[in-house]
């Protein structure tokens, strides 16, 4: 009986072992380099980080981490854009077309993965109304929060 309980731990050990090893093992190329299986620009420029060489006489993956294109002498590697579409000043007196926001049109050209960064400004038109929303739940533990803005009579529609 202990010759058998002696060879049963160390069968237990060696699957341990052998899932261990394997596990180590599975760290495949993929994982550590996602960009060199993608095999057109637009794949592999969906991926962060990667960038595609378009040089003719390259020898290695076209797609491949940033870091290790040095050597190509054409990277296609955009880093995004914000062009302004629109931007009329903020307007600050009462008057039938207000601005209160600028700019008011932007397009942002970005890759996955990419921070972009731009700056807008916010100013209150005087005497224009402003809309308010406020979310509550509907427990009980919310209703005097409901009767205080109902009481309000600047609130011209609670839903």
């Amino acid at each position: 009986m202990m010759l058998f309980s002696s060879y049963k731990s160390t069968l237990h050990l060696l699957l341990l072992l052998f899932l261990l090893l394997h596990s180590l093992g599975s760290v495949t190329p993929k994982r550590k380099n996602p960009c060199i299986f993608e095999e057109d620009c637009d794949s592999c420029l969906l991926r962060p980080r990667c960038a595609w060489c378009k040089d003719p006489n390259w020898k290695g993956s076209r797609c491949n981490l940033i870091a290790n294109q040095k050597d190509c002498s054409y990277i296609e590697n955009p880093e995004g854009s914000v062009e302004i579409l629109e931007d009329r000043p903020l307007s600050g007196s009462s008057h039938q077309n207000y601005v209160q926001i600028h700019p008011q049109r932007v397009r942002i050209r970005t890759r996955v993965g990419k921070e972009v960064k731009f700056d807008f400004q916010v100013s209150q038109a005087k005497e224009y109304p402003v809309d308010l929303y406020y979310l509550m739940d509907l427990s009980n533990s919310m209703s005097d929060d409901r009767e205080m803005l109902l009481t309000k009579n600047t609130w011209r529609m609670l839903t």
